[in-house]
């Protein structure tokens, strides 16, 4: 795929960039196909300040801030060719984006174990 790769744009290329040339590499394996990546414009400084607000007293830690203020969320897949199949998708990754983001207390949240420890089933 190397050889007929689109270009890449600001977002993408600083995303290859801080994931260790994922994009590249993946653009130079033999049958993939497609490389779909979406990213939107970074978070300003308030709507980090705002989440921190909304989950105080819990905040952002700054690696994750740094990220946000370079992309609210974003989504990556790429696919490739397989025989009697045609074009799968066998790779995707989504971050959320921060006002999705929701804080999540796993010291206080009930688990799907019962008492012997076993998987008590999903809850409706």
């Amino acid at each position: 795929m190397s050889g007929d790769a689109p270009p890449k744009s600001g977002s993408a290329e600083l995303f290859n960039e801080l994931s260790f040339r994922m994009l590249s590499y993946l653009e130079e394996r033999l049958g993939v196909t497609q490389l779909a990546f979406e990213a939107r414009e970074g978070c300003d400084e308030d709507e980090a300040e705002a989440w921190d607000r909304r989950n105080a007293p819990r905040a952002l830690p700054k690696d994750l801030r740094a990220f946000y203020a370079a992309f609210d969320g974003l989504r990556f897949s790429w696919r490739v060719d397989v025989p009697n199949r045609g074009t799968v998708t066998v790779g995707s990754i989504k971050l959320h984006r921060l006002r999705d983001v929701v804080q999540v207390d796993f010291d206080d949240a009930d688990d799907d174990r019962s008492d012997d420890g076993t998987d008590g089933g999903a809850r409706a």
